[in-house]
C-alpha cells in the first residue's frame, strides 16, 4: 500500500479546473424536449415567423403551456 501524496496547486487554476468541470457536465446533460418557439427557431437558424408557418402547417408538434407555445424539439 502506498502513503497518500500532498498535491499543491495554485487557488486560481483549481477554480478554472472546477469552472470546466461544471461546464462539461452541463453540455453533457440531455437537451430539452420541449423548447420556445423562439428557441426552436435559433436552433434551425429559421425566423420565428417560418417556424408558425410550419406549426400552421402541421409540419411540427406543439403543445400550449400557461399560453405559451412550445415545439417538440
Amino acid at each position: 500500500m502506498t502513503a497518500p501524496h500532498l498535491i499543491v496547486i495554485d487557488p486560481d487554476h483549481l477554480a478554472q479546473i472546477v469552472r470546466d468541470a461544471v461546464r462539461d457536465a452541463m453540455d453533457a446533460r440531455p437537451q430539452e424536449e420541449w423548447l420556445t418557439v423562439k428557441e426552436y427557431a435559433a436552433r434551425l437558424g429559421r425566423s420565428e415567423p417560418t417556424v408558425r408557418r410550419y406549426i400552421k402547417a402541421g409540419e411540427v408538434e406543439t403543445r400550449d403551456v400557461c399560453g405559451v407555445t412550445q415545439v417538440r424539439a
